[in-house]
């Protein structure tokens, strides 16, 4: 891990209640700048409302995220949006917006609400849309693009915030295997220069080869957090997904294929 914009991200007891239901139940860890920290579980575990109550774009129940001492829900909508780039599950554009504009909107954080572009905001944008891979395709309309355009196009916009955390809600979703792997790469690029990124991830393989650390959610419970090798062995991933896993190693890169189903008889007898 690498030092850099963020020291310390210190999340403290957060719960997420939907109606009378507590989907995020008293979740406590910390994560520091310069690693992919990786949020994993099966649906309904309670990931993307964590991700969520982090950003303060839900309610909490209790609890709260600290940036090196200082609580996010206490910043300013505008501050918050400087220090922490949210990138939302789904895709959706729904009106005639270029590629190019949609990534200029990364940078509505940084100047007043009627300025124009500054040259440091252009200067941004481009270096996002490059990040992204979609300089290509600048001027179309981001509402006629595939899915897997979409999705990267949305992506060179919380890039072009250029904030030291940055939030991804399954990233990787409707992405061929070739843009998955840029896009993790882009994960681990942006914690190398010293930011956090917290990504949620349903790839396991994924998971264990690009993220540092992980953080294992099960009915809104924290089951398991640490690096890939503890987060994912085979009782973790039993008691989480009810699955067995294939664990290896290629070039001294992690990975782990789920394999097998696990019923209840064989967990029983386990």
């Amino acid at each position: 891990m690498t030092a850099g914009r963020i020291g310390c991200l210190s999340v403290e007891g957060i719960s997420v209640a939907r109606g009378a239901r507590r989907v995020v139940e008293d979740v406590s860890f910390e994560a520091r700048g310069g690693e992919v920290l990786g949020l994993v579980g099966p649906n309904g575990a309670g990931k993307s409302s964590l991700l969520r109550a982090i950003a303060c774009l839900v309610p909490r129940a209790a609890g709260r995220a600290r940036v090196d001492g200082e609580d996010l829900a206490a910043l300013s909508p505008r501050e918050r949006a400087r220090r922490l780039a949210f990138l939302p599950q789904g895709h959706e554009v729904n009106w005639p917006i270029s590629v190019e504009r949609l990534a200029g909107l990364g940078r509505l954080p940084h100047r007043g609400p009627l300025a124009a572009p500054s040259p440091a905001d252009r200067e941004a944008t481009e270096r996002a849309m490059r990040r992204a891979g979609v300089k290509g395709f600048r001027d179309r309309p981001a509402s006629g693009l595939s899915g897997g355009e979409r999705a990267r196009a949305l992506l060179a916009r919380a890039l072009a915030v250029e904030a030291p955390m940055l939030l991804a809600d399954e990233p990787v979703a409707s992405l061929d295997p070739y843009h998955q792997l840029r896009v993790m790469e882009l994960m681990r690029e942006t914690a190398a220069a010293g930011d956090l990124v917290i990504v949620v991830l349903h790839d396991l393989a994924l998971a264990a080869r690009f993220c540092d650390r992980l953080a294992v959610m099960g009915a809104g419970r924290l089951l398991a957090f640490g690096p890939p090798e503890a987060a994912l062995s085979p009782d973790r991933l039993a008691e989480a997904y009810r699955i067995g896993a294939l664990h290896g190693e290629r070039d001294g890169e992690r990975f782990v294929l789920p394999w097998r189903r696990i019923d209840g008889a064989e967990r029983a007898g386990s």
